[in-house]
């Protein structure tokens, strides 16, 4: 089976696996070839540019090292929606000069986003969305982030803004397109956290015989299994739609990579293991 890799670290992964597990960037087929120490001699110039500053090339690189994966995985998101040009080395980020105006408009979005918490004494406006498909609420926080208005999920998956910016997140809700919420979730499903807990709880303990056992056959039709019951599953309460977007991705992932035969014990074990620590916050 054909290899992909990492165009950052280099990473080598089979052709199933779509994303570097350690730098969230999409694989590309060609190996980074780097006889002569000429990639890390560009990294080093880069990491020494201020962000925003126009490098020789007539790019111009931002060095975000210090920003969360969260953050640079918004920014990306932004950068797609808006059609810009880019390329991501490790966490340094090099767009065309003629864009430099709008991708800072669109970092400055992405910080007031991740700045701006909500203040817990502050008064505040709660929207049910906790039946919301996915694929909705990507558009709304999309939105909000684009938008610049600070947001967060309660404990029962509503969300929650500053009543202070109740007319612009209303105007927003007007201005946006919505799909039809699936009928499959209208009603909801009273034993849907409990469900969702046991779900987790045997995918976690899947992991953790795989993470010691890639051919443990209990963990590979524990995992399998899980992956099943996940898929499809409506926003439970409490989490965050990017959260469990992403435990539903990954447990699908390792599904996939369990059943090609091409797949090497190495690579289930890596994945199973991140996927494990990732399950323990919430399990």
């Amino acid at each position: 089976m054909a290899s992909l890799w990492c165009p950052s670290c280099g990473s080598e992964y089979v052709s199933s696996v779509e994303r570097c597990l350690d730098c969230d960037l999409v694989l590309v087929e060609t190996p980074p070839a780097d006889p002569d120490g000429e990639l890390d001699d560009q990294l080093d110039d880069e990491l020494d540019e201020e962000p925003g500053e126009v490098a020789a090339t007539g790019e111009v690189t931002y060095e975000l090292h210090d920003w969360s994966q969260e953050g640079r995985a918004m920014l990306e998101q932004l950068l797609a929606g808006s059609e810009i040009g880019r390329a991501w080395s490790g966490t340094t980020l090099a767009v065309d000069g003629t864009d430099e105006a709008r991708v800072d408009e669109l970092i400055d979005e992405v910080d007031t986003t991740l700045s701006a918490a909500l203040d817990p004494d502050a008064e505040k406006t709660v929207y049910e969305v906790n039946e919301w498909t996915m694929d909705q609420l990507g558009v709304l926080t999309g939105a909000l982030g684009e938008a610049g208005i600070p947001y967060e999920f309660d404990i029962e998956g509503d969300l929650a803004v500053l009543v202070t910016d109740e007319a612009r997140v209303e105007a927003l809700l007007d201005s946006l397109e919505f799909g039809e919420v699936d009928s499959a979730f209208e009603d909801g499903d009273p034993d849907d956290g409990l469900e969702t807990a046991e779900i987790l709880s045997d995918l976690f303990v899947a992991c953790d015989r795989l993470h010691n056992n890639a051919r443990d056959a209990d963990g590979i039709l524990g995992a399998v299994a899980a992956a099943d019951r996940i898929e499809g599953r409506s926003l439970p309460f409490g989490y965050e739609p990017r959260v469990w977007n992403g435990l539903i991705e990954r447990s699908l992932r390792l599904k996939s990579m369990i059943e090609d035969d091409a797949v090497s014990d190495e690579l289930i074990t890596q994945d199973a293991t991140e996927l494990r620590s990732l399950l323990r916050q919430y399990i």
